[in-house]
């Protein structure tokens, strides 16, 4: 949509429903900008502060993915993992046994803490997992001294010990860099989310924190002024400096925008129960089709899945659960939720509840439970 197209439909909003106006909310699209500066200058533009601060956090998940991918690739190529299934070694005491059934324990606890994942504003995954996994990386060195290094089960545990180690090595540099990105963000944030404060004091309040910013930035090697920083899209192979010097330009490119709701003649909720509806109407068809087709379904079928979606109880009722009994509705529900018990039985977990090399000891290592023994009386 152009902002003539824009401009055309909001004058249509405002003949149909008789509207007033007092001001408009934008996310910085140009179309807006320029609707606005054309046809409603005299309207304060409210720049959205969700878009602001996701405008910045996209580039503190493309920073992140330094330290999650290389992780990930290191769990994926563990010899614990990629053995034939059908592959056999002799462990002593136990005799010939398939190398993934004994390592299976360990290996588990690696995928669940590879499904990680990043919350927007709260969690990124690079930094979930190199904490949980340098801390079950300890707790698993630590048993190392007390193993006979003649076993052949000690021998492919101190292997994938010491490959895990490498690679938390080798990314702590971008953990570091993820985890500078993530406080200056949470500080950003925290200036935004009360309402209730002073915008003018809100405002202050980020300007020195942008300052701040952009001296972490010098500090790790930007050597731009402010004028002269220009936008790039988010990746991987940026810097944590490019990325400070680009939030500080993001700042200086919002900061007259994001405090105009102040020069609306009343308080306006943007996400009111119609904003609501129509994210919840949009997650639905996300669901269903994915986000890169729903333009199309929108606009082809649209009209037909909304009928379908907000029918009435008596509508679904008349073909879809005719014959229906209370009993076999609860059969139904028992039968989902078992099967979503088991999906989420092996879905992500913290590192304390992840202790697979200890079902691994005691199920295939030689006197384990006498070793456990010493070590409690010692």
């Amino acid at each position: 949509m152009d902002h003539e197209r824009l401009h055309a439909t909001l004058e249509t909003i405002r003949a149909r429903l008789g509207a007033i106006f007092i001001g408009l909310v934008g996310d910085k699209q140009s179309c807006i900008t320029k609707c606005h500066e054309l046809y409603y200058p005299t309207l304060p533009l409210q720049l959205c502060q969700f878009h602001f601060l996701r405008n910045q956090w996209k580039y503190a998940e493309a920073l992140d993915s330094n330290v999650f991918m290389p992780l990930q690739k290191v769990a994926n190529n563990l010899y614990i993992h990629k053995v034939a299934p059908s592959a056999t070694a002799e462990f002593e005491g136990k005799g010939r046994l398939p190398v993934r059934e004994v390592f299976k324990a360990i290996d588990d606890d690696l995928r669940s803490m590879l499904r990680a994942r990043n919350i927007t504003f709260k969690r990124l995954r690079g930094i979930t997992l190199y904490e949980q996994l340098s801390a079950y990386v300890r707790k698993m060195g630590q048993l190392l001294p007390k193993l006979d290094p003649s076993f052949r089960i000690t021998k492919i545990y101190r292997q994938t010990v010491e490959s895990l180690q490498a690679a938390l090595s080798e990314v702590m540099a971008a953990y570091e860099d993820a985890c500078l990105l993530r406080d200056l963000f949470k500080g950003a944030r925290k200036a935004l989310e009360e309402p209730a404060r002073d915008w003018a004091q809100q405002q202050a309040d980020l300007d020195g924190h942008y300052r701040h910013a952009f001296q972490q930035a010098q500090e790790n090697g930007l050597v731009e002024s402010l004028g002269e920083l220009r936008t790039f899209q988010p990746g991987k192979k940026v810097d944590a400096a490019s990325i400070l010097g680009e939030w500080c330009r993001l700042w200086a490119s919002y900061r007259q925008g994001l405090f105009q709701y102040v020069h609306f003649p009343k308080p306006v909720r943007t996400n009111g129960d119609c904003e609501t509806a129509f994210s919840g109407q949009k997650q639905r068809i996300y669901r269903r089709v994915g986000k890169k087709l729903v333009g199309h379904v929108v606009e082809t079928r649209g009209e037909a899945y909304l009928r379908v979606t907000h029918c009435t109880e008596a509508e679904l009722s008349e073909e879809i659960l005719a014959g229906v009994t209370t009993t076999l509705l609860k059969q139904l529900r028992a039968e989902q939720q078992a099967r979503i018990s088991i999906r989420t039985g092996t879905w992500h977990r913290t590192s304390q509840l992840a202790e697979g090399y200890c079902e691994v000891f005691s199920r295939f290592y030689p006197g384990w439970g006498d070793l456990k023994a010493e070590e409690t009386l010692g």
